[in-house]
């Protein structure tokens, strides 16, 4: 060391003298912080990306229950369920809320009063299962249809229902990651009453 500084320019020395701390200083870090130390209270928001995670890092147990749903899987993943085994029903009431005594547990809705082609409400479901099948149908025998200044006697009849993505966004349901988007109803009529729908 002394043969560098006797011979050494001063930016020589400088430039050393710099390495040596900025080595250090990592050693003493490292030294410093213990295993198993850094936890979600040191870890920036939005910090962790895919690549931090390694592959398979992320095991059955570290994931929460109820919270993937059939789009996180890749296709053929999941096995297919029979046709028409458990069908689910909900009982939408003329205020726009949900009969819970008569609706399948675990069924939600939502209802979008604005923006839909028709200018009539879209009620969006959250299904607790995968259906392949809606159908809605009103439930009292007076709606009032377009253009008519009276309602007329439409007992049972089958109003718009879909599970058609696509669809379902020009009805305006909540956008990704809101959970309304399973399925949609959307009537041409304004029951004076309220409407039933089924999954299967």
């Amino acid at each position: 060391m002394k043969r560098v500084l006797r011979n050494g320019r001063y930016a020589n020395v400088t430039a050393t003298m710099a390495l040596v701390v900025a080595l250090g200083g990592t050693s003493y870090a490292a030294v410093l912080l213990p295993a198993d130390s850094v936890g979600s209270g040191q870890i920036r928001p939005l910090a962790v990306k895919r690549s931090d995670i390694g592959f398979g890092s992320v095991t059955t147990g570290k994931v929460k229950n109820g919270t993937l749903r059939a789009a996180d899987f890749a296709p053929n993943q999941l096995p297919a369920r029979p046709p028409f085994s458990n069908p689910m029903y909900a009982h939408v009431l003329a205020d726009g809320t949900l009969d819970l005594g008569r609706t399948t547990p675990g069924i939600g809705m939502t209802r979008v009063l604005h923006g839909t082609p028709s200018g009539f409400p879209a009620y969006c479901f959250d299904l607790p299962q995968s259906a392949e099948n809606v159908q809605a149908t009103v439930e009292k025998s007076s709606v009032e249809t377009p253009g008519s200044m009276f309602p007329v006697s439409m007992a049972g009849v089958t109003i718009n229902a879909t599970l058609d993505t696509h669809v379902i966004d020009t009805w305006e349901c909540p956008a990704s990651p809101s959970p309304f988007r399973d399925a949609a109803v959307l009537s041409m009529q304004r029951p004076t009453g309220g409407f039933y729908a089924t999954f299967q």
